[in-house]
Formats: structure tokens, sequence, C-alpha cells
């Protein structure tokens, strides 16, 4: 009898430490989740917990947390289907009560005669995105505003700005894989002829304007496509370069873009030269 006692308490141990690990897995997803989907990018938060919920098809929790993601997304009918699923197994109570939120919000709308009112997403975010730009400016080094607004201007159809302000963030953080994966995304949009003529119209508009910040992110922008880029846009890159003292970005132009050898592009080779090594010494 002792022994079945003990294997008992055994038995009870290792499913609390289970439960405890699968738990704290769970905590682990639900927090990167909320990260993706504060930053804006709902699609990879729901893939995010969709790959767990393969590796832990019995994990009601994430079940849940995926039924709350796609409700937040505005998908009703999705969120509800997961939710009649998960209390089919389990009268789980966050089940329950977002079910009754749903179930309320779609008997609301067959009431409501429904006016198709296109609103400009910049005129409703507009106070918003005002703080965003805010925090931005307060911290030249924020990388979490920046996203909001790369999936703004991506959701407006302003694939420049997003892609200007992506390349933005990986100048801060080069490994940043969502930016990476975002601009993968999109490059294949600029390799239409329209497109392309209609970015080589803004760089010489930003550069014509001296907005040399704006005109380099997009010039990045364009460098990671397979696009012929003319000369005279990579001069002005250089020159944008020289003026925003991104000396390290100037020698990789004149290294990677050989132009036509003259005496101007030799002191200009000379001058980057000396700039950086007038960096490297006042940096000791």
């Amino acid at each position: 009898m002792r022994i079945v006692i003990i294997a008992i308490i055994l038995l009870q141990l290792s499913t609390s430490l289970l439960a405890d690990k699968s738990f704290s897995q769970y905590l682990k997803v639900k927090n990167i989740a909320y990260e993706l989907k504060k930053s804006g990018n709902s699609d990879e938060a729901i893939s995010y917990v969709n790959e767990f919920i393969e590796k832990n098809p019995k994990n009601i929790r994430a079940q849940n947390l995926l039924a709350v993601l796609y409700y937040w997304k505005g998908d009703y009918k999705k969120s509800k289907y997961i939710l009649e699923n998960i209390l089919k197994k389990e009268q789980f109570p966050q089940s329950i009560s977002l079910l009754r939120k749903i179930e309320k919000k779609i008997k609301k709308s067959s009431h409501i005669k429904k006016v198709a009112i296109k609103k400009s997403p910049k005129t409703v975010f507009s106070k918003d995105l005002q703080f965003v730009m805010q925090n931005i400016k307060n911290n030249p080094l924020d990388t979490k505003n920046r996203k909001i607004l790369v999936y703004h201007y991506d959701s407006i159809g302003d694939k420049t700005q997003a892609l200007s302000l992506a390349n933005e963030i990986l100048k801060i953080d080069p490994d940043d894989v969502q930016m990476i994966r975002f601009i993968k995304s999109k490059n294949s949009l600029l390799t239409t002829d329209n497109t392309i003529k209609k970015a080589y119209k803004k760089l010489d508009e930003f550069y014509t304007k001296r907005e040399y910040n704006r005109f380099l992110n997009l010039y990045s922008s364009l460098e990671r496509t397979s696009v012929d880029i003319p000369t005279r846009i990579h001069i002005n890159a250089l020159y944008s370069a020289i003026e925003l003292k991104l000396y390290k970005k100037a020698r990789s132009i004149l290294y990677l873009y050989r132009f036509p050898r003259n005496k101007h592009i030799s002191k200009i080779e000379d001058l980057v030269d000396e700039k950086l090594l007038l960096q490297r010494f006042t940096s000791l």
C-alpha cells in the first residue's frame, strides 16, 4: 500500500512539473505574440502562435490566445470557430467570456444598416501618429515606434516611406529579423518599370530639396534589389552621404560603384579617406 501511495505522489509531482513547464512556455509565446501585435504585425503574431499550437495541440491557453488575436484583428468568424472548438473539449472561462462578446458584436452588427464610409487612415490615426513621432524624436534609437510607422505607411499604400523607415531601423539594429523580412517581402514591388520610375523621380525630388536622409533611405532600399541604378543617382547618393558626414557610406558607394576616373572623383576619394581617418583618431 505504501508503494502505491508513493507512486501516486510521484505521478502528481511529475504532472505538476510538466504543467508548470507548459505554462511557462505559453507565457513566453504570449509575450512575444503581444509584442508582434503591438508593433503592428498581427499576421506574424498569429503565425507564431499557430506554430506553437502545432507542437502543443493540447494547450488550451494557446488556442484561446489565437482566438483573441483573431478577435483583435476583427476576424470574428475565425475567432468564434476556434472558441467553439475549445469549449467542445473544456469549459475554459476566458473562452466563454470572449465568445459572448463576439456573439454580441455579431448580433449588433446584423441589426445595423451598413454604410460604407471611406476614411483616410492618416486622419484616423493622426493623434496616435503624432505621439509615435514625438517618441521617435525624443529617442533617435527607438525602433519600436518606427516599426509602428512602417506598418502604418504600408497599410495606406505608401510603400516608399514604409521601406525608408524600415531601412532606418536596420541602421540602428542591422539584425532586426522582422524588418529584414519586411524589406524582402516588399522588394519585389520595386521591380516593375513604373515603380522604378516613381522611385527615381522621388530620389530627384529629395535631392533637389536637400532632404538627404530621405534620399539615402530610399536609395538603400533600391540597393537591396537587383535594379540597375543609374550612375547619376549613385553620384547624388555619394554627395548626400558626404553632406550628412556618413563617410563610411560614402566610401562604400565609391568602392561598390566604380565611377569614371577623373580629378573630381579622385579628390572626393581623398576627402572621404581623410575624414574617415580623422574620425578614427577622434574616437580614440
